[in-house]
């Protein structure tokens, strides 16, 4: 889901060779307007099943791509974290981000 010109996508995986811990969170963000926008994403949050995620905030104190601080316009960027969630469960996992008030649609992770 999106409003405005800011448009998120989330997907979410099991990090690729890594132990059963950690998760791939792939943010995409995406300006449909005519003009640069700021996302916003180190004022971000990953909600999973419902909960916030300090993981996450922990992870903007990484080097992000400029497009992550300024978007032009028509543009898309990414942001790739491999995180340490707390809260995932047996079973079926619900991803959110949420900017402002700009939520993603969810991602799934089944874990068995």
């Amino acid at each position: 889901m999106s409003t405005g010109d800011l448009h998120l996508a989330l997907r979410v995986d099991p990090a690729p060779d890594s132990d059963a811990g950690l998760v791939r969170v792939t943010l995409t963000v995406s300006n449909s307007g005519a003009e640069p926008i700021a996302p916003g994403v180190f004022g971000s949050e990953l909600l999973v099943n419902g909960e916030p995620d300090p993981s996450w905030r922990l992870a903007m104190n990484g080097s992000v791509e400029p497009e992550l601080v300024e978007l032009p316009p028509g543009r898309s960027a990414e942001l790739v974290r491999d995180l340490r969630v707390s809260g995932l469960r047996a079973g079926p996992n619900e991803f959110v981000v949420r900017i402002g008030d700009v939520q993603s649609d969810a991602a799934v992770l089944d874990l068995r």
